[in-house]
């Protein structure tokens, strides 16, 4: 099943998600996913998270984040440059899009989803959800990435909410 992105809502090729309940209000938790200096503390799978743009400004659309992903827990990881592409803090659903490719983006397009979603009726919950879709002209590229790196991408990223819950949790009780 393949999940549609604020850019690209249909056509995509392939698509990972991971999603987890967590005991945190919406608020907090999507503080934590924009508090760039605090991901080397909790997650094991983007262990650093660096904005390029330099700015006393929060984070707005359009600013450059560099990931050191590790698609490999046990392996050194690498640089990955992002771009927000849609940032909402204020909606009920808190979103953050990140878009990146190393190609133009009619040959291969990517997008990462992160949602924030409050659990109805319980406003000290919420759950994330956490997606990557890709497509484009390149149509065997996002094959061949589903063969080489998809399962390894998809427990990837079950540790990086689950990871991300647990941060959370041991913050609301404190």
């Amino acid at each position: 099943m393949t999940l549609p992105t604020p850019s690209h809502p249909t056509g995509a090729q392939f698509s990972v998600s991971a999603t987890a309940t967590i005991a945190a209000p919406a608020e907090s938790v999507f503080s934590i996913i924009l508090d760039l200096d605090s991901y080397s503390k909790w997650s094991t799978y983007a262990s650093k998270a660096t904005r390029l743009s330099p700015s006393s400004f929060p984070l707005s659309v359009g600013d450059q984040i560099k990931f050191h992903v590790h698609l490999d827990k046990d392996k050194d990881g690498e640089d990955q440059i992002d771009t927000i592409s849609v940032l909402d803090r204020d909606g009920q659903v808190k979103r953050l899009s990140l878009v990146s490719s190393p190609f133009p983006t009619w040959i291969l397009w990517v997008e990462k989803v992160q949602e924030v979603h409050p659990v109805e009726g319980d406003p000290s919950s919420c759950v994330i959800k956490l997606w990557i879709s890709m497509g484009g002209s390149m149509g065997i590229m996002p094959s061949i990435v589903k063969g080489v790196v998809g399962k390894r991408l998809e427990s990837r990223f079950k540790d990086y909410v689950n990871e991300l819950k647990e941060y959370a949790e041991r913050q609301t009780l404190q």
